[in-house]
């Protein structure tokens, strides 16, 4: 549980001493089956409907979250420690006809919280409105903690999109889900593995069967509309379609120089 993991992190950073540190704390209670305190569990509704149970689960863990912050406050570490908050994926209660995660690539599933504290330098307050990805987590951690020689990573710092310097360079926003094996044949992913990409504007995904679908998420936030299929829009298809080809080649030849499973 949270608690757990919270006080064992807590515990652990009392012996540090004035060592520097790495964390990665992994909670797990936002998947199903969505357990909370009882306080948590029914603050959205006491039905015990799944959604319900999920925010409740997020506000446990948003809790949580805060203690461990308040505690490192506490302790005079906080505002020298770089936090990053971050979730690996979202859930879908009924987003086209689909539950849980692991099955498509639509919104709900990608679009994930991305926030990054670090007084001094990463300026508070300031909201980057443009689509990034996790992929640069790690180059940005080096980059704020002023490694010079990091490892061979995958990945470009996001600090370029508040710094001074300017850079913006960072991986594309590239998506995969592997094949479903023996599942319901609703799963988008049931027909072979699934790609997508998605750019400051369109969300393009690609069926493991060839099925194209394009959004104009910003406007249509529910991907209610394919676009895919409109003469209008065939020149943004065919260029995301080569976007997508190529980062996702890109990733693969650097994830077999550095031996990344």
């Amino acid at each position: 549980d949270a608690d757990r993991v919270s006080s064992a992190f807590l515990d652990w950073q009392q012996g540090v001493g004035d060592h520097p540190f790495f964390v990665f704390l992994n909670y797990f209670d936002a998947h199903g089956p969505y357990r909370s305190p009882a306080q948590f569990r029914t603050r959205f509704g006491s039905s015990g409907e799944k959604m319900d149970l999920y925010d409740g689960a997020i506000a446990y863990l948003d809790h949580e979250v805060g203690g461990v912050l308040e505690e490192l406050e506490r302790r005079k570490l906080l505002d020298r420690t770089l936090v990053i908050i971050a979730s690996d994926h979202g859930e879908q209660f009924g987003e086209h006809h689909l539950t849980g995660h692991a099955n498509s690539l639509y919104l709900p599933l990608l679009h994930v919280p991305l926030i990054i504290r670090y007084p001094g330098h990463v300026p508070a307050g300031r909201r980057v409105t443009e689509v990034v990805s996790l992929r640069d987590l790690a180059a940005t951690v080096f980059d704020l903690a002023g490694v010079d020689h990091r490892p061979e990573l995958p990945g470009a710092s996001l600090a370029g999109l508040w710094g001074a310097s300017g850079d913006t360079t960072r991986s594309a926003a590239v998506s995969e889900v592997t094949q479903g094996i023996n599942v319901d044949s609703a799963f988008r992913n049931s027909r072979g593995p699934m790609k997508s990409i998605i750019d400051q504007d369109l969300h393009y995904i690609l069926d493991g069967d060839g099925h194209e679908e394009l959004y104009a998420y910003r406007a249509d936030p529910q991907e209610a509309s394919n676009l895919a299929a409109t003469d209008d829009n065939r020149r943004q298809l065919v260029r995301l379609r080569s976007l997508l080809t190529r980062a996702v080649a890109e990733t693969s030849t650097v994830a077999g120089a550095a031996t990344v499973p």
